[in-house]
């Protein structure tokens, strides 16, 4: 029955919290889009503190542990502190004799491999393994190398955090692969070719659409199996998605406006603006097509731009539009009054 009791009261909970640990050092590991395709292997060296051999830690030679006096071995020290007028509170405080270390070495029997500490300092170099489809962010957990500043406590782990390079060429999207090619004109209609450098060292594809299969201006194509390697399963890849922007050319000579009307079946050319019949009082004459009259439209490179820059104008010259529209609107009626109240 007191091993029960024993095990509610303490040590059920002693054993539940487990050894203290130290803490994690975390890195950032930058790699390229070809290593996470491929896997590799980097060596890293870190600076921590192991629990010294020679006296396994303890910081004595003899192996004995000295209990502060002050603390007791607790690394902190009860103090008081006034809250008010007959009111105190109790209060803890860092040993100043130990410096919150719980032991008081004499020096007669001081280890002199770590000067009493129970650690020393150690470089390691370690090997950290990237996986063949390893993502932007995973993390390559080594546990307990990070080392501890305390013998008596666990060391915590050394965790590699991956950080992806950005790539000339391609983005990721989970395994898939996105890249953008633009084409011209002629290419889009009639069909074209190019080559692509893989993510695999040395190996190039030819990405071949055959002629008839016309591109769309900003469609996608999907190259089945020329993606990412999915992590674990190396051998199953994801897909290399292309998006294509169709490049038209500025201008075209009447020769070429009349050969692409006779290959494409386009209708009659739009008659000249100065061929045609007009409209006004000789001043300003105004082309006229089958009764209407003739615009003529002007490319706009940024039409966001142009926009934006309307409606800025529009408000900047609304104000005073809006201030005649109301004297012109609601002015007579004001005028009214005003006239009525002379």
């Amino acid at each position: 029955m007191a091993d029960i009791f024993e095990m509610f009261a303490g040590g059920g909970r002693g054993g539940a919290r487990g050894p203290r640990r130290g803490d994690n050092v975390v890195h950032r590991l930058k790699v390229t889009l070809e290593e996470l395709y491929a896997g590799t292997t980097r060596r890293m060296s870190l600076q921590r503190n192991v629990k010294c051999g020679g006296c396994s830690g303890a910081g004595t030679t003899s192996g004995r542990r000295y209990p502060c006096d002050a603390c007791g071995g607790q690394g902190v020290q009860v103090a008081m502190r006034p809250l008010g007028p007959g009111m105190m509170q109790q209060i803890q405080v860092p040993c100043g004799a130990c410096g919150q270390t719980g032991v008081a070495i004499p020096p007669s029997d001081r280890c002199g491999g770590c000067g009493g500490r129970g650690v020393v300092p150690e470089k390691k170099v370690f090997e950290v393994r990237v996986d063949p489809g390893h993502k932007h962010g995973a993390r390559i957990v080594l546990r307990g190398e990070a080392g501890s500043s305390d013998p008596t406590v666990q060391p915590g782990d050394v965790v590699f955090v991956l950080e992806q390079k950005p790539h000339a060429s391609f983005k990721r999207i989970g395994a898939d692969l996105v890249m953008a090619r633009d084409i011209a004109l002629a290419e889009a209609l009639t069909g074209f070719s190019y080559t692509v450098d893989t993510l695999e060292p040395g190996r190039r594809v030819a990405v071949v659409h055959p002629p008839g299969a016309v591109v769309r201006p900003e469609s996608w194509a999907r190259v089945a199996g020329e993606g990412m390697p999915h992590h674990g399963r190396p051998y199953e890849k994801g897909n290399l998605y292309v998006h294509y922007t169709v490049v038209f050319p500025d201008a075209l000579s009447p020769a070429q406006v009349d050969g692409l009307r006779s290959l494409l079946g386009g209708g009659p050319p739009p008659p000249r603006l100065d061929a045609g019949p007009s409209s006004g009082d000789g001043d300003h004459d105004v082309p006229m097509l089958d009764g209407a009259e003739v615009v003529t439209p002007v490319p706009v490179a940024d039409i966001e731009g142009e926009l934006q820059a309307r409606r800025a104008g529009a408000r900047s010259g609304g104000g005073a539009e809006q201030s005649s529209d109301e004297e012109d609107g609601g002015g007579g009626g004001g005028r009214g009054v005003q006239c009525a109240q002379q």
